[in-house]
C-alpha cells in the first residue's frame, strides 16, 4: 500500500554507512504480574506470544491502560516478568545482549542547556569510549543525517514548555533521544509512545525515520502508539492490538481492519481510517466478550505458529566479539567527560549579574547593620548575631542551588555509563555516582564561592569583625567549608527525594526549619527538650565556628562596670553558650583539662543590652559580665 506523506515533510533517501547486525524477536507465553503492597497482585499482561522478523517495524496499539508499556518493558528486560520466554535471535537475555538493545522512554531524557550536537557527542563519549575520537565523530555525523537533525545541530535543546527558553521542536527532541540510543548501533529498538505530544506532521517524520531505520539499516523496531493518523499507521509493517492486558490481534497491519470487520459482520466505514476504527471498536467495546475471546484465540494461534516457524536470526560473530571486546570507560575518563559536560551546562550561570547584585546588597545591608562592632559588653551579642546571619545566608543559597542538579543529570549519566559497561552494572553504577559527583559538585560550587566573596568583603569590612588579612582569610575559608557542606546536604536531599518520590523543596524546608530551631539561638540548649539534637545540626557547628573567628581578635573585652577588669574572650563565648578548646565545653568534641563555670542560661536566653548605669564596685568579675549581657 502506498503511503502519502504530509505536505511539507521531506524524506531523506540518502544512504549512510550505518548497518546493524540483524536480530529477530520472539516471545512465548509472556505474562507480567505486579505485586502491590497490602493488596492482591494484578495480572497486568495476560500470557501472550509473538514473533518479529529482523529489520521490521511493529506497532503495539491499544487504549490507555491496555498493557502497551508493560509489554515493551517485559520484552526489553526492564520490568517485572512473571512467566514466559523471550528469545533475542534465538538466545535468552544476557549482559552482553544488553548493549544491542536500545530503549527510548516516553519522557525525553535530554539536557536543556546543551545543543543537539553537544548532546550526541557527550553521549557518544560516555557510551563509545572504546572508539577513537574520529570514529565517534563519524558516528555522530551519520546519525545527525539519518535522524534529519543536521539542520539543528547547533541549536540549544531548550525547554519546550517555556516560551522564553524554547529550543528545538518536539519532533526534533524525540529524534534526538532516538539518536542517542542508536549510538551503540543496537539491533533491537523499543520506543514508548514516540509520537506522544506531536502533531500529525511531526509524528509522521518520527515514524518515517523509524521505518527507514528498520528497512534500510536493519534495526528491529517495536513502538507503542496510542491512536496514529492514517498516514502514520500505514508506515508500520505489523500490528499488535492490546486491551486490558489481552492480545486481540497480532499480524500484518493491513489485514487487521478486515479481520475485525469480518468478525463484527460489517466492513469498516469508508470515511474511517483503519487506526481510528480499530480504536473505536476497542474503546467503545463494539466486540462482545465471546468475540474478544475468539480474537484472542486466533491471535494466540497465529503467534504460536509464528513463534514455532520463525528461524532465529543470530548476530554475526564479528558483532558479538566487538561487543565483548569493548572496554569500559575508566573512572578518570568518566570524570573528564562529565566535567566537560558540567562546564557546558553551567555556562551562563557562573556569573549572574542579578544574583551578584543581590549578594552585594545583602553584604552592604548587614555591614551597615553591624557597623564597626567594638569589644565591649554591648557588642558581644551583636557579634554573635553577625555570626548567625553569616551562617544562615550560606546555608540557604548553596542548599537550594543543589536541589535541581540530581533528578535528570545524574540519572542520564548513570544510564549512559551502565549501557557502556553492561557486564558489571552494580560496579558501574557505583563508579558513575562518584564520577558524576566530583566534577558536577566542583563546577556547581564555583558561582557560590564567587558570590561568597562578593558578600563577605563589604560585610566583614563594614562590620569590623575581620580587621586584618589573616582573620579575614580564616573567616572566608570557614565560609567556604559551610558552602560545601550545605551544597552536599542539598544533593543528599535531592537524591532522597528521588528515591522516596517526595518533593525536594518540601524536604529542604523541613531541614532548614530544623537547623533554625536547634542552633541554640532562639532557645538555649539547657531549655531544649532534647538538647542533644543540636549536635545533629550542621548549622550549629557552622555558627559556632564563625563565632570563634568573629571573637578571635578581641582576646579581652571591656568590663560592663566602669573600672572593672577586662573579661577573657573564652568567658564571653562560654556565657553565650559557645565552647572553645580552651574552655573545654565539649561543643567542638575536645575534652580539655579545665572546665569552665556553668554558663548562666539567662544570659544565653535573654536579650542583650548595653549597661547604661555605673557601679560603685571597684572590680567586676564574670557575674557582673553575665548580668550586663542579660
Amino acid at each position: 500500500m502506498a503511503t502519502n506523506k504530509p505536505v511539507g515533510v521531506e524524506r531523506s533517501f540518502v544512504r549512510h554507512d550505518f548497518k546493524v547486525a540483524p536480530l529477530d524477536l520472539r516471545w512465548h507465553s509472556l505474562s507480567v504480574t505486579i505485586n502491590r503492597p497490602r493488596a492482591s497482585p494484578v495480572l497486568a499482561l495476560q500470557p501472550c506470544s509473538g514473533a518479529m522478523e529482523a529489520g521490521s517495524l511493529l506497532a503495539a496499539m491499544g487504549p490507555s491502560g491496555g498493557g502497551k508499556t508493560t509489554l515493551l518493558n517485559a520484552l526489553a528486560h526492564r520490568g517485572p516478568s512473571s512467566g514466559g520466554e523471550v528469545l533475542y535471535g534465538g538466545s535468552v537475555w544476557s549482559a552482553r545482549l544488553k548493549r544491542r538493545v536500545g530503549v527510548v522512554e516516553q519522557d525525553d531524557q535530554v539536557l536543556q542547556q546543551l545543543t543537539v550536537g553537544e548532546s550526541l557527542r557527550f553521549a557518544a563519549a560516555l557510551r563509545l569510549s572504546h572508539l577513537t575520537p574520529a570514529a565517534r565523530e563519524a558516528r555522530v555525523a551519520s546519525l545527525l543525517a539519518i535522524l534529519r537533525l543536521a539542520s539543528c545541530e547547533g541549536t540549544q535543546v531548550g525547554d519546550s514548555s517555556s516560551a522564553a527558553s524554547r529550543g528545538i521542536s518536539g519532533g526534533e527532541r524525540k529524534r534526538l533521544c532516538i539518536a542517542c540510543e542508536l549510538l551503540t548501533m543496537p539491533s533491537l529498538l523499543f520506543l514508548d509512545e514516540p509520537s506522544s505530544g506531536l502533531d500529525s506532521s511531526m509524528a509522521y517524520v518520527v515514524v518515517d525515520v523509524l521505518r527507514e531505520l528498520a528497512h534500510t539499516h536493519g534495526v528491529t523496531v517495536v513502538a507503542s502508539i496510542h491512536q496514529p493518523s492514517s498516514q502514520v499507521f500505514a508506515l508500520f509493517d505489523s500490528l499488535l492490538l492490546l486491551k486490558a492486558g489481552l492480545t486481540l490481534y497480532h499480524g500484518p497491519r493491513a489485514a487487521a481492519a478486515d479481520r475485525f470487520g469480518a468478525l463484527l459482520g460489517k466492513a469498516r466505514p469508508p470515511d474511517f481510517s483503519a487506526a481510528d476504527w480499530l480504536m473505536e471498536v476497542l474503546v467503545l467495546e463494539r466486540c462482545s466478550t465471546a468475540q474478544e475471546l475468539l480474537l484472542r484465540a486466533e491471535a494466540e494461534a497465529a503467534a504460536e505458529s509464528a513463534f514455532e516457524s520463525a528461524a532465529p536470526v543470530r548476530a554475526s560473530a564479528e558483532a558479538s566479539s566487538a561487543d565483548a571486546a569493548s572496554p569500559p570507560p575508566t573512572w578518570a575518563y568518566q570524570v573528564r567527560v562529565l566535567g566537560a559536560r558540567a562546564w557546558r551546562l553551567a555556562r551562563g550561570s557562573i556569573w549572574v549579574h542579578e544574583i551578584a547584585a543581590l549578594q552585594l546588597c545583602i553584604g552592604l545591608l548587614a555591614g551597615f547593620l553591624f557597623f564597626r562592632l567594638g569589644y565591649d559588653a554591648a557588642d558581644a551579642r551583636s557579634r554573635f548575631s553577625a555570626s548567625f546571619l553569616s551562617s544562615i545566608n550560606w546555608m540557604f543559597f548553596p542548599l537550594m542551588a543543589a536541589l535541581p542538579l540530581v533528578p535528570r543529570d545524574e540519572r542520564m549519566a548513570r544510564r549512559q555509563l551502565q549501557q557502556a559497561r553492561p557486564q558489571s552494572e552494580l560496579q558501574q553504577g557505583a563508579a558513575c555516582v562518584s564520577a558524576w559527583y566530583v566534577p558536577t559538585t566542583s563546577i556547581a560550587l564555583l558561582p557560590e564561592l564567587l558570590l561568597l566573596v562578593v558578600n563577605a568583603v563589604p560585610f566583614y569590612w563594614l562590620a569590623g569583625i575581620a580587621d586584618d588579612a589573616a582573620a579575614f582569610a580564616l573567616t572566608l575559608l570557614s565560609q567556604v567549608l559551610i558552602v560545601v557542606t550545605f551544597h552536599s546536604v542539598g544533593l543528599l536531599l535531592a537524591v532522597g527525594a528521588t528515591f522516596t518520590r517526595a518533593n525536594s523543596g518540601t524536604l529542604s524546608m523541613l531541614f532548614m526549619s530544623f537547623c533554625f530551631l536547634f542552633t541554640g539561638i532562639f532557645v538555649p540548649p539547657s531549655q531544649m527538650p532534647l538538647p542533644e539534637l543540636r549536635f545533629a545540626n550542621p548549622l550549629y557547628y557552622a555558627t559556632s565556628l564563625i563565632a570563634q573567628l568573629v571573637f578571635l581578635q578581641g582576646t579581652e573585652y571591656a568590663s560592663p562596670v566602669p573600672g572593672g577588669p577586662p573579661v577573657p574572650r573564652d568567658e564571653v563565648l562560654a556565657t553565650l553558650g559557645i565552647g572553645t578548646p580552651a574552655s573545654g565545653c565539649g561543643a567542638c568534641g575536645v575534652t580539655c583539662s579545665r572546665a569552665p563555670r556553668r554558663p548562666d542560661p539567662l544570659a544565653v536566653a535573654g536579650v542583650f543590652r548595653a549597661v547604661g548605669r555605673g557601679s560603685s564596685s571597684a572590680a567586676a568579675g564574670p557575674r557582673e559580665w553575665v548580668v550586663a549581657l542579660r
